[in-house]
């Protein structure tokens, strides 16, 4: 069951895996984070009042974009091949209750058409065994329908007191605070 709550940027998650927030003018309707032999799923839906063009031009836009979560500490552009494919590192620190962990992630990001969005991750560049990620952009009525997935396998131990439960919540509460960002950043820039 979906549950409905207000809050403000910094306000805490409910603890189901399925959430209905409302943003200042979107929606996310849909969080949930699975674990399965190691591997986390995510998944989101949510709608942004940011047209489709728009939001694909944010999300690829990878120094903008990075201003969306604060537990981004640095993302660079490594190189851009012939065929548009960017190769981005990002420095992450995120930290659990008292355990603070800094991530480095290195991934191949490629624009695949009309609001298709994908990354590859890079183990031998990054602290996880594996990752992909996918971000749909559809258009919806005056804004977008961003539907996003993402599996990431941990390279790296995590303390036992921090358990699936708590990095499930820790996630989720990442991808929402991501998406605010977004819609708080398209609604920042300046419109041509």
């Amino acid at each position: 069951m979906a549950l409905r709550r207000k809050f403000g940027w910094f306000a805490a998650l409910c603890l189901s895996t399925a959430v209905c927030l409302p943003l200042s003018a979107g929606t996310i309707d849909h969080v949930a984070v699975d674990k399965s032999e190691g591997q986390y799923q995510i998944t989101i839906s949510s709608w942004l009042d940011i047209k489709q063009t728009d939001l694909r031009e944010l999300l690829t836009n990878y120094p903008l974009v990075a201003q969306a979560n604060p537990a981004v500490k640095s993302l660079e552009v490594l190189s851009v091949s012939a065929e548009g494919v960017s190769r981005i590192q990002a420095e992450l620190k995120v930290c659990v209750w008292f355990y603070c962990r800094n991530l480095r992630q290195t991934q191949d990001m490629s624009l695949l058409g009309n609001g298709h969005l994908q990354a590859e991750l890079i183990p031998s560049e990054s602290d996880f065994k594996y990752g992909h990620a996918d971000w749909r952009m559809i258009r919806e009525g005056e804004g977008s329908r961003l539907l996003f997935s993402a599996a990431l396998t941990p390279d790296f131990w995590v303390p036992p007191l921090i358990g699936p439960y708590v990095i499930k919540k820790k996630m989720r509460e990442e991808a929402v605070e991501t998406v605010l960002g977004l819609e708080r950043l398209a609604n920042a820039v300046p419109a041509e």
